[in-house]
Parts: structure tokens; sequence; C-alpha cells
């Protein structure tokens, strides 16, 4: 997560600023450091080994009132990852974080294993992290929005401890993948959530941002597979439909995609994706040019528990 790696970071500026200013040997470094990788407070990474290259792709420029200026917009920040052994795939990977997250989702896991970067990393792929326009690293939209922050509650509600709360969906008293007890005061929820990040609530303003900035990033590396969890899976749909040409193949891992409609409790839920898996206009045959009028919506078989 990013808390660790910004703690391996600060760790390391701070021997290389001990050595030049007290001329500590350099052995007694290499020892500190030794003690602290096998100390309770691990900050040592597991990642596959890689070659790192920073960028930013997409963006325009805009005036903003509230600068007085122009300022450059709706940009997203990438981070490129090869192995070091070389690339021996032909296709790069660009993977899409869920909603509230960054780039780093990833990388280590909360409790600091491999994440699925290092994964293909060691299969031999090139693999790009995104931040999506104004999260993390990636500035601002060209709006300004009051940003929706994810409470620690619905943290645990919906992702780490849903077995604790099963009447949020019917599957939540079969889930155990949280490595630990996934609540406040367990240290990978803490470092997890740390994580998080408020959204943007525009997903019309979203979509078209993330979808250009992507294209961009696909119009310098070439076409390429996108992988994209939750809201990101939502975006897979958004960048296919601005540049296919240049999209090998999607894998939508746990899409926030359901279509017509959002749904993260029990119930019918409430009306959403006007385009049926996104908000912004996608390619129908026939051509659809009113979803409200041009589309006719079928539902086939009941709603289901899905909680067997």
């Amino acid at each position: 997560m990013v808390s660790l790696y910004h703690v391996t970071l600060g760790a390391f500026f701070a021997v290389v600023q001990l050595q030049s200013v007290h001329a500590v040997p350099l052995a007694h470094l290499h020892e500190n450091l030794r003690l602290r990788a096998n100390s309770p407070t691990n900050f040592e990474t597991f990642e596959a080994r890689h070659r790192r290259e920073v960028f930013f792709a997409g963006g325009e420029y805009a005036f903003d009132n509230g600068a007085n200026g122009t300022l450059k917009v709706n940009q997203i920040y990438v981070e490129q990852l090869t192995p070091v052994q070389g690339v021996t795939k032909p296709y790069p990977l660009v993977f899409m974080a869920g909603g509230g997250l960054s780039g780093t989702t990833w990388l280590n896991t909360p409790d600091n294993r491999k994440g699925w970067a290092s994964y293909f990393l060691e299969k031999g792929y090139a693999v790009h992290l995104i931040d999506y326009p104004s999260i993390g690293r990636s500035s601002r939209l060209s709006t300004r929005q009051t940003y929706i922050p994810t409470s620690a509650e619905i943290a645990e509600n919906y992702f780490t401890r849903p077995e604790l709360h099963p009447e949020s969906y019917p599957q939540a008293r079969l889930h155990n993948q949280w490595p630990g007890p996934g609540v406040r005061g367990d240290p990978s929820f803490d470092d997890w959530y740390a994580s998080l990040l408020p959204l943007p609530p525009d997903n019309v303003y979203m979509e078209d941002a993330t979808g250009s900035g992507v294209c961009n990033l696909l119009k310098r590396i070439g076409p390429s597979f996108l992988i994209g969890h939750s809201f990101g899976g939502m975006m897979l749909f958004v960048v296919a439909e601005k540049c296919p040409d240049l999209v090998q193949g999607l894998l939508g891992v746990e899409p926030y995609a359901v279509p017509f409609r959002s749904k993260s409790a029990p119930g019918p839920g409430t009306p959403a994706r006007a385009w049926g898996l996104t908000n912004t206009p996608l390619t129908y045959d026939p051509p659809a040019k009113d979803p409200s009028t041009d589309i006719k919506k079928v539902e086939v078989g009941a709603d289901t528990a899905s909680n067997v």
C-alpha cells in the first residue's frame, strides 16, 4: 500500500541524509536497515523487481475562475512498470482501480503480500497503473466539485467485514477474504483505509475525462489489455467506446456495471447508467440516439438472492 511505500522511501531518504551529514559508516546503515526489515513494523517490500517510469496522459488547458488563470486539467497519472528481465508479452496491461482508490491498489496487498502488478510483471508483461482525473496524483477535473469520502463504517460493512453485516447483501455472510479482522484497529485495515480517496460525484464527467486520458495513453503505448475493478470495470466500456482499435481485450473484476440499475443492497435498486453499462453514450446496433426511447429493456428471470 501507499503508506508502506512512503515509509520505505522516508526511511531511505533519512539514511541518505545521515550518511551525508553525519558520515555514518555504510555498513552500519545496512545493519540498521536489516534490523528494521526484521522488526515487528516490517516495511520490507516483496514486490517483483521492476523498472519504473512516471508520466501523465491526456488533459487540456482551461481557464479557472478560482485560480484566476489557466490550469492543466483532466490528465491522468501513469506509473509504467516493466520487469527487470525484460518484457516478453506482446501487449501491455492497463489497470484501472475501484472507486476511491488509486493505482497503488494494484501494488502490494494491505498485509504486504505481492499484488496484481507483481503477478503480471513476473509473467513478463509491461504494467501501467493509473490514477483517475482529480484522484490521487492526477490533479483536478475542469469543474470544481464537492468530493464524496468513504467512511470507515461503509468500508467495513461492504468491503472488509461484510459478514458482520448480513443485511448489506445476501452473500455477505459468505465473505472470508480479508487477511485479518477487517475493522478499525486491524493494521491491514488501517493501512488500506488510509489509501482511500474521495470521489467527485459527477460520473459523466469522470467517464469522459478518464476515457480520453486512457485513450491518449494507449496511443502512446499501443494496443493493450485493460483490467478494471468495480468502478474501473465500468470505465473499461468507456475506453472501448472511445478508442476500440487500441483495446486488445477487457477484463472486469467485480465490475460496477449492473445494466441500467444501481444496486448495492437487497431490493430492486435505483435507475442508473442510462446507456446500460455506462452513463455516457455507447454504440448500439441498431443505433440509439436517446437511450430513454431507443433502448428497449427486457428483464429475464427473477432477481435471486445469489447466496448459494
